[in-house]
């Protein structure tokens, strides 16, 4: 049983300091390694204006509020994008400030002092992203990028001790990347669990024939979260990882659409300041037009909250899963994991039979998901509400369906099929345990690079970064500290990660730089009963995967005796670079649930070595 904490007050935000002017280039045509290199070069050389772009939150379509600049058009591309000179300019000052997004005031992190996720970057296909990130804390920050690739710009990916060192204190740095995939992304903080305090927000970027391609008018864009009324970063973090905590994680107390929630304020303690919403304002609304096909953009922002979308009598038709698009497929309801996207199509009635209607986002107990429940004052249904421009502001009269045809993954196939490759040249097996030892009280996670648990090592970020011990130190993968847990794979392998869980719970794992095929699930109880073969015809195609639980024992609740589970996932070793393969409980990550790849080095170096000033200048 998870036992919350009490709250902490984070640091208090300094002053904002205003931002230096970056310039560009254009760069010829390149190919190869020398494209990369050139790309860094780009990335932080001379000769552009600077915009203020402003985000604004993503209740209805997320229309930008900011102007842009037209860049050189160089000529070259990205991945086999075309760059559009298009620059978009971001300016954020990471402050915190109080907040109450479900009635509750306490101090949160966020962006300008507001909240996160009104901080949309919204750009399209071969675009470059540049967000001048002010460090207005007193403590240490850094953002990820979550779904972006960063082929040929690993510095920029975000994690703190894999890819970069964090952004101290009042200093400044640079995000800078080419928007080169389309698709529903997220930012979030990637340093000591502060994205659960707020630090979080959407990425949209569009494909220009996306309409054409899937037929819809127009779209919304909704941010689903987890909220803990208690500090995170600060308190609840210490309190979880204490020899007196047993590793039941903390249970948030609700639930934001577009981060708006509500928690019932009697249950609120002496201490907490909480105001009571009424029906009206403690749900979101998406307003739509009748007789209309919208793509509804679905963003898990949460760090343990898994949940099931539904809105009341309308079908979901998936047409994209974690940036990749998909063949149609429609469903009543989704579960929708940490950090997972999905886009669906939703088909408004007819203006005669048009009427508000209730959007579904129930939070997930009881295993598989976690094996304790939510505390007093937590609302189960998580619900916003679909308005109709025409319509009144009534509650709805909608009652949930008591049957629905669920979201199976295995019929998610990419749009265009994409075939997975006929067979592993490596086979990584992964095996993870959560346990105290003779030397360490805390429970934490343990990681294993094979199915037996032998060998484990707890992730912890090391003090200089696994990309610069690499590259400017000359250090070899064997000369890593073992609680860096890396792999090294080499350019072009053919990888099958084989994830044993050893554990009751499906765990969100998600892979920076690359998405994956899911090939196959399932439970067993030796590793040799786990196929070798799978189909390779349009497989599922995701970064985020929902891992296997094992089977559990009815008697005592734990798995059943030697019983696992398993996951199989294939992705091409084709981008040079560090990448974190983690699951995205944040509670997890920061109990050491967590490994590296590092991805053809030699490759990596060439392209990305020596490093920007001041990106080294980070490391103070």
């Amino acid at each position: 049983m998870a036992k919350p904490s009490a709250s902490a007050t984070p640091a208090v935000v300094g002053a904002q300091k205003k931002p230096s002017t970056f310039r560009i280039f254009g760069v010829g045509a390149l190919t190869g390694a020398s494209i990369l290199i050139a790309l860094v070069a780009y990335f932080f050389s001379s000769e552009s204006a600077l915009i203020v772009e402003r985000a604004r939150r993503a209740v209805a379509k997320p229309s930008p509020t900011s102007t842009t600049t037209a860049g050189p058009a160089g000529g070259t591309s990205v991945s086999g994008v075309p760059l559009t000179g298009v620059i978009h300019d971001y300016y954020w000052t990471v402050t915190n400030f109080t907040d109450a997004p479900d009635g509750v005031s306490r101090t949160v992190l966020g962006i300008n002092n507001k909240a996160g996720d009104q901080a949309l970057i919204e750009v399209n296909l071969g675009d470059r992203i540049r967000v001048h990130v002010q460090n207005g804390l007193t403590a240490p920050t850094s953002i990820h990028w979550h779904g972006m690739f960063q082929n040929g710009s690993n510095i920029m990916d975000g994690p703190s001790g894999v890819a970069q060192c964090p952004i101290p204190p009042g200093k400044l740095f640079v995000y800078d990347f080419i928007a080169a995939q389309t698709g529903s992304y997220w930012w979030h903080s990637h340093y000591m669990a502060q994205y659960v305090d707020g630090l979080r927000g959407p990425l949209i970027i569009h494909d220009p024939k996306e309409k054409t391609k899937y037929g819809y008018t127009d779209e919304r864009t909704l941010t689903l979260a987890d909220w803990y009324n208690r500090a995170v970063s600060n308190d609840l973090l210490a309190g979880y990882l204490s020899p007196t905590n047993d590793g039941s994680e903390p249970v948030p107390d609700s639930i934001l659409v577009n981060g708006n929630g509500f928690f019932e304020c009697k249950y609120a303690s002496v201490s907490q300041h909480c105001v009571a919403k009424d029906s009206t304002t403690a749900m979101t609304r998406i307003t739509v037009n009748p007789g209309t096909t919208y793509r509804f953009r679905l963003i898990s922002m949460s760090s343990f909250t898994a949940y099931n979308f539904s809105i009341d009598g309308l079908k979901l038709t998936i047409i994209e899963t974690d940036g990749v698009d998909t063949m149609p497929y429609a469903v009543d309801r989704i579960t929708i994991n940490n950090g997972q996207r999905y886009s669906v199509l939703v088909t408004t009635p007819p203006s005669t039979k048009a009427k508000n209607t209730y959007i579904r986002v129930i939070g997930l107990h009881d295993y598989p998901w976690t094996a304790s429940p939510p505390g007093p004052g937590y609302r189960f249904n998580g619900a916003a509400i679909l308005q109709y421009a025409a319509n009144s502001l009534a509650l709805p009269t909608t009652v949930m369906p008591k049957t629905f045809i669920d979201f199976d993954q295995s019929k998610v196939g990419s749009n265009p099929p994409a075939a997975a490759p006929s067979k592993a040249t490596v086979t990584v097996p992964i095996s993870f345990t959560f346990q105290t030892t003779a030397t360490d009280p805390i429970q934490r996670a343990y990681v294993a690079f094979n199915p037996d648990l032998k060998n484990l090592h707890t992730y912890q970020a090391p003090a200089t970064p696994v990309l610069i011990d690499l590259l400017k130190n000359k250090k070899t993968v064997a000369q890593l500290s073992p609680n860096s847990n890396v792999f090294e794979l080499k350019r072009h392998d053919v990888v099958d990660l084989i994830v044993i869980n050893y554990d009751g719970g499906e765990h969100p794992w998600h892979l920076h730089g690359h998405t994956f095929w899911i090939m196959g699930q399932g439970t067993a109880t030796a590793f040799s009963q786990i196929p070798k073969t799978f189909p390779t015809t349009n497989p599922p195609r995701r970064d985020v995967v929902t891992l296997q639980a094992c089977d559990l024992d009815p008697t005592s609740g734990d798995c059943a005796a030697g019983n696992f589970g398993y996951t199989v996932l294939r992705f091409v070793a084709d981008n040079p670079g560090v990448w974190f393969f983690h699951c995205h409980i944040e509670w997890h990550i920061e109990a050491g649930l967590a490994l590296v790849f590092a991805e053809a080095l030699s490759d990596l170096k060439a392209a990305q070595y020596p490093f920007p000033q001041c990106y080294t200048d980070l490391c103070v």
